[in-house]
């Protein structure tokens, strides 16, 4: 019974998912949407960090988009 209690641990955390950061969900919006899809039916995806990761970055995409200079407007940069 000791060896499956030392076992199980490992276990979980060998098939655990990858964390991925908020940058690459902001480059990679299919699996940011694919991600968040997951994340809305499955239950305590509110404290997956690759669920808020994809949730983050879809807000910053969106602000982002929200805020673009029109193409006539001219950018400086210094």
């Amino acid at each position: 019974m000791k060896k499956l209690a030392l076992f199980l641990p490992l276990l979980v955390i060998a098939c655990s998912a990858e964390v991925k950061p908020v940058e690459y969900y902001e480059n990679n919006m299919e699996e940011t949407k694919a991600v968040l899809k997951k994340c809305e039916v499955t239950q305590g995806s509110q404290n997956d960090q690759n669920c808020l990761n994809a949730k983050n970055a879809s807000r910053n995409k969106y602000i982002a988009e929200q805020f673009k200079l029109p193409s006539w407007a001219k950018t400086y940069e210094e």
